[in-house]
């Protein structure tokens, strides 16, 4: 008979004698197994076959869920023999028993059975390990990345100790798994890495984290960087963490760690007193069910130390204490972003800012209604860029002392929140787009800040109230030399104000004044337009769509530099007065110069 438990020396099978003799095509009177009906086996997985005879047409009604049937067929020459292929997954545990049940209509049922003998054990002896527990049945294994294959044990019994193939571990309420590990280079690395992947019911881990690293709790082990990166990424199943005890950490020792583990309830503690580079970064990112964070008394920050650390996390309502004086590069970049339920935000005393400190610190936080203080008067690029960006219960904004401005560093910091009154800005030299979409979709911004600044620069207001359709007033402009793009869309999409801001400049800069009132439908005249030369783009769209505009006074006698007046006058009213400089003869008629139809008259008194 063919393939009669094929490969049976390469995996040790050892059979229990049979009786059996096939006759060919003798009609049988009874189920009939060969060779066996009990067969044992040792722990490796393990593919053989057998053959069946039975005298009618049978069915298998029973099968354990580590052995696979497949290939019923008939054998050659015989017409009630049937050959089967049986494959038994390797057993990770204990000595285990199955059986597999024959049934036809004629034949009383027939059982084969398989015995399957444990996992060879390790002579370990650990001192450490983690406890993983279920609330009923988890499948755990590990999955490697870019041939990352840590060293891993695993028990049942905390005696027995089995080197981890990474293949799915049972754990139940009544039996737990234990898991330590021998990789003092480090678990994971940055490109290559493992983590751990669960099936079935809710469950907790427990223990010391350095288990998986050194079980033995050598002197003087430390983490090594990246070294349990994304170690649970994306284990929804996991509701309790280990505990985490390294107070020395390294660059990204704990980034993603525990990234979208979407039923962990509560953060582990966080002892560390100095932090590295990523150290915390993205960690508990997406844990939506998580309520309450870590402690974080650190004072010595890392660069993007804390980078997202809690982003997406829905349920949290309260940020933790941050006593750091001195910043760092991104240390709370996005810390909190979208923490859609968080109302209370910590102090924050920090006076030594550092580039992109704040950036969306709390972007997109709903419940927010009171912002912390920011006391620090000197700043650094991009360090409140969106700080408080989609907080839309919002509506009173910090004091903002600061003098001395940095590229950036208040953009897009209130936009579409719900601030009604903007702060005071007292800077009077600016930087580069410094309040670059500040206010943008401020749409309840009733009251904006006076802006002193003389000294302007490239996008210092480049869409500052863009879209505040509250805003009425707008604030003086009182600077007289402009930079490239520095009122550009300043007031887009404002249609409640009602009367613009002068603009004294004589002197012009490449698209100072672009697209500054599109859209603004409530103003009904033009702010006096004083240069006499025009730069590249610098009235381009300016006036666009604003319905009620029907007096415009400008002063131009040269309109040749680019685009200049691209549409400035597009959609204004279809009736008005366009006063301009006697001494001007090149105006064309349409969007791109006086609009049609309205009467041009000369400026007296030029």
């Amino acid at each position: 008979m063919k393939h009669l438990l094929h490969i049976l020396s390469v995996l040790a099978i050892s059979i229990v004698p049979s009786c059996t003799n096939f006759v060919a095509d003798e009609i049988p009177d009874a189920f009939y197994i060969n060779p066996s009906n009990t067969i044992s086996l040792s722990s490796q997985a393990s593919e053989f076959f057998i053959n069946v005879r039975c005298g009618e047409k049978w069915d298998i009604v029973n099968t354990p869920d580590w052995i696979s049937v497949s290939n019923v067929e008939l054998t050659s020459g015989s017409h009630y023999e049937w050959e089967v292929s049986l494959s038994v997954k390797e057993n990770l545990g204990y000595v285990r028993s199955g059986e597999i049940v024959f049934s036809s209509t004629k034949y009383e049922k027939t059982i084969l059975t398989i015995n399957q003998d444990k996992a060879r054990g390790e002579d370990i002896n650990p001192t450490r390990y983690l406890t993983l527990t279920s609330d009923g049945l988890t499948i755990l294994s590990l999955n490697n990345l870019n041939g990352n294959n840590p060293i891993l044990y695993y028990s049942f019994d905390k005696e027995n100790w089995y080197r981890w193939n990474y293949q799915g571990l049972p754990i139940t309420t009544d039996m737990p798994l234990f898991l330590c590990g021998d990789n003092k280079n480090g678990f994971n690395k940055s490109q290559s890495y493992s983590h751990f992947c669960s099936e079935g019911s809710l469950y907790s881990c427990s223990g010391d984290i350095m288990s998986l690293i050194d079980y033995k709790e050598t002197p003087d082990i430390k983490l090594v960087d990246y070294c349990y990166y994304r170690l649970f990424y994306k284990d929804v199943l996991l509701k309790k963490a280990p505990t985490l005890t390294p107070t020395l950490l390294t660059e990204a020792c704990y980034s993603n760690m525990f990234l979208g583990c979407i039923s962990l309830v509560t953060a582990p503690k966080l002892p560390a007193a100095s932090l590295a580079k990523r150290c915390y970064e993205s960690m508990f990112e997406d844990c939506s069910s998580l309520i309450e964070a870590p402690d974080l008394p650190s004072t010595n920050l890392a660069e993007h130390c804390y980078r997202a650390m809690f982003r997406w996390c829905g349920a949290l309502t309260k940020a933790p204490e941050l006593p750091a004086t001195t910043l760092s590069v991104g240390c709370y970049e996005r810390m909190f972003y979208d923490c859609s339920s968080l109302k209370v935000t910590p102090e924050l005393p920090a006076t030594t800012m550092a580039a992109s400190c704040y950036f969306e610190m709390f972007g997109g936080c709903r419940a927010l209604t009171k912002a912390p203080e920011l006391p620090a008067t000197t700043l650094s690029a991009s360090c409140y860029e969106g700080m408080f960006c989609n907080c839309s219960s919002l509506e009173t904004a910090p004091s903002l002392p600061a003098m001395s401005l940095a590229d950036h560093c208040y953009a897009n910091m209130f936009e579409y929140s719900g601030l009604r009154i903007a702060p005071e800005l007292p800077a009077t030299t600016l930087a580069y787009c410094c309040y670059r979409e500040m206010f943008s979709y401020c749409y309840s911004l009733i009251v904006a800040p006076k802006l002193p600044a003389l000294s302007l620069s490239e996008g210092c207001y480049y869409w500052m109230f863009s879209n505040c359709w509250s805003l009425r007033t707008a604030p003086e402009l009182s600077a007289t030399t402009l930079s490239n793009s520095c009122y550009a869309g300043m007031f887009w999409g404002c249609k409640s104000l009602i009367v613009a801001p002068d603009l004294n400049a004589t002197i012009l800069a490449e698209s100072c004044y672009s697209s500054m009132f599109i859209g603004c439908t409530s103003l009904q005249s033009a702010p006096i337009l004083l240069a006499t030369t025009l730069a590249q783009r610098c009235y381009y769209k300016m006036f666009n769509g604003c319905v009620n505009i029907h007096h415009i006074v400008c002063y131009a006698n040269d309109i040749m530099a680019e685009a200049c007046t691209y549409k400035w006058t597009e959609g204004v009213s279809s009736s008005g007065i366009f006063e301009k400089n006697p001494n001007m003869n090149n105006w064309v008629a349409g969007e791109s110069g006086i609009p049609t139809n309205w009467t041009v008259i000369d400026i007296i008194n030029l």
